[in-house]
């Protein structure tokens, strides 16, 4: 009879339990949960304002996007990252460079255009990259140019200088072009070291709180507890570190313009946007800012806020760079997908600015 007793003492206070975890769940599911998403493949799944008008969007295309399609190499004694080769109807690669839709056949110039995944855009099919959006306008105005996409995972500015040198045949009146600035962030100040790829080091927090941030995946609860008390409401910002990385960007931007212009061609660098400098915020920017996903470390926010100012004070006199920072802030939909990751609404933008920038060089 105690043994009867003993088990139903357990399951009536386990019932007990689960009842008051659920409770709590659905309180703070219903109160307290901003943004009920559990990852970033999730976020885009439920069709976020970005992909609302996206003609393309389907379950399929975001399943594909984030198999990273064909996947990546590392060719031996270099620090580059390949896109492999890949055929699909969203995706199409080819020698470690990605599709730029209407490519003509006869051209006299070239248009390389380097970046990281900002500029390969696996956010969106081969037809609204940058590069092909580029290409469109280049095409519309009958001018005798190609564009090829050299856009790449992970990499920063060291990473796509080493590309240029290696790989790249400038001729007289090539065009080079470098859109970067977020991974050189994240790669010389958020990880605090300059000699390591990106894609061999975590964008992570100690375990304890990697551990509560996997399985607030699944708990409105958790992912409250995180943002209110796991989450740094400031950040130590390293100034001597953030200065120390700017030098070594510029180095790398100086470098790509010496070795362009040595072999006849121009070099033309631009600043890229990011959500965190973005002023003002919609609606769902301002949700997208506190939910962060797990591409958004503790203390990005603070590093981007203090980094981008002195790249843009080091980068204003060079000659040679556009600030494209401030570039999405009137526009009437959001773009953003994560703190950098943008649809086809920020890729028009980007290419237009490209375009009108270089459009004088074109035509000579």
């Amino acid at each position: 009879m105690k043994k009867i007793t003993y088990l139903k003492v357990i399951i009536i206070n386990l019932l007990l339990v689960l009842s008051l975890v659920g409770s709590i769940e659905l309180i703070f599911s219903i109160f307290a949960d901003n943004f009920a998403i559990k990852n970033n493949k999730e976020f885009r799944l439920s069709k976020p304002e970005p992909y609302a008008k996206s003609p393309y969007f389907s379950r399929e295309f975001i399943e594909e996007s984030f198999r990273q399609p064909g996947g990546w190499s590392v060719p031996e004694g270099t620090s580059l990252i390949i896109p492999n080769d890949y055929s699909s109807a969203h995706f199409n690669i080819s020698g470690g460079i990605r599709k730029t839709v209407g490519t003509p056949e006869n051209y006299r110039n070239t248009i390389f255009i380097f970046g990281g995944s900002t500029i390969y855009n696996s956010e969106v099919p081969d037809s609204l990259t940058v590069a092909s959006l580029l290409q469109n306008l280049i095409n519309g105005n009958k001018l005798p140019y190609r564009v090829v996409n050299y856009g790449t995972t992970t990499i920063d500015s060291g990473q796509q200088l080493e590309r240029l040198r290696r790989e790249v045949k400038i001729t007289n009146g090539d065009i080079v072009i470098f859109y970067d600035g977020v991974n050189d962030v994240l790669q010389k100040v958020w990880l605090k070291d300059a000699t390591k790829s990106l894609s061999t080091q975590a964008l992570e927090a100690p375990y304890f709180i990697s551990l509560v941030r996997k399985m607030a995946e699944y708990s409105a609860f958790l992912r409250w507890y995180d943002k209110n008390y796991l989450t740094l409401k400031s950040y130590p910002i390293d100034f001597e570190l953030i200065n120390r990385a700017s030098k070594i960007y510029l180095n790398n931007l100086n470098s790509a313009q010496i070795f362009t212009a040595k072999n006849k061609g121009k070099f033309i660098h631009f600043l890229q946007p990011n959500l965190y400098t973005k002023s003002p915020h919609n609606l769902y920017e301002i949700k997208l800012l506190n939910w962060g996903g797990n591409e958004s470390p503790v203390g990005l926010r603070a590093i981007f806020q203090a980094t981008y100012p002195v790249f843009q004070e080091m980068l204003a006199n060079t000659g040679y760079s556009v600030d494209l920072v401030n570039i999405f802030d009137n526009l009437n939909y959001s773009p953003y997908l994560d703190f950098c990751h943008v649809t086809e609404i920020g890729n028009e933008v980007v290419a237009n600015a490209i375009f009108e920038t270089i459009k004088i060089d074109l035509y000579k």
